[in-house]
């Protein structure tokens, strides 16, 4: 089995690179590169989008258009692009009544836990997300009630869809908080899927 762990020491010997100068690209030690290559440590979101664009720039790499005719490549995955954000983190979902859930198909490395993908529209949400990022996010919906605040893609009650930090209250509400906007207090969420990294343009 191909773990992150694995994928990373393949990446970094790829580049010809120490561990100490791989963990140079990410401000971490070689001690957590080792950390990371022996899977005892998982990398954060920030690093997990970082290895991911190296390895879709490595041309020892496969390519998403083996992975798609072949079906069997260890290390990318293609996932439907769903919809779109926007000004205001509002989510525009592609219509799924009308027989299709996929404006297009994005390379997604596999092992991160993302099944679905957004294409960021505008520089409203600047410097977090900007023009032409694309956002991946997991398959499965939260356990509700969320515990912990995080970055989801989320339903809410009156039929929008946000990309917010979730920061859980009281009585199964919500404080929703955005990087360029004011707090959206008391909100009741219908579901919620994690962000699990951005791949910047």
């Amino acid at each position: 089995m191909l773990t992150i762990g694995r994928r990373i020491s393949r990446l970094r010997r790829s580049l010809k690179e120490s561990q100490a100068d791989f963990g140079k690209r990410f401000g971490v030690g070689q001690t957590t590169i080792s950390k990371w290559e022996s899977d005892r440590q998982e990398p954060e979101a920030k690093h997990l989008d970082v290895i991911a664009s190296l390895e879709m720039d490595d041309p020892d790499m496969p390519t998403a258009d083996t992975a798609f005719a072949t079906g069997n490549n260890p290390l990318f995955t293609l996932v439907p692009l769903v919809g779109y954000v926007g000004a205001g983190a509002v989510v525009q979902m592609m219509d799924r009544g009308a027989g299709t859930s996929a404006i297009d198909w994005v390379k997604a490395p596999k092992g991160f836990g993302a099944v679905e993908a957004l294409s960021v529209r505008g520089d409203s949400m600047y410097p977090v997300y900007r023009d032409g990022d694309t956002v991946f996010y997991g398959g499965r919906a939260a356990e509700l009630p969320i515990k912990m605040a995080d970055e989801y893609v989320v339903e809410l009650i009156d039929g929008r869809w946000l990309i917010k930090i979730v920061e859980p209250e009281r009585d199964g509400l919500y404080t929703l908080t955005a990087y360029n906007s004011a707090p959206i207090r008391d909100v009741e969420i219908v579901q919620a899927f994690k962000v699990r990294y951005i791949r910047r343009r």
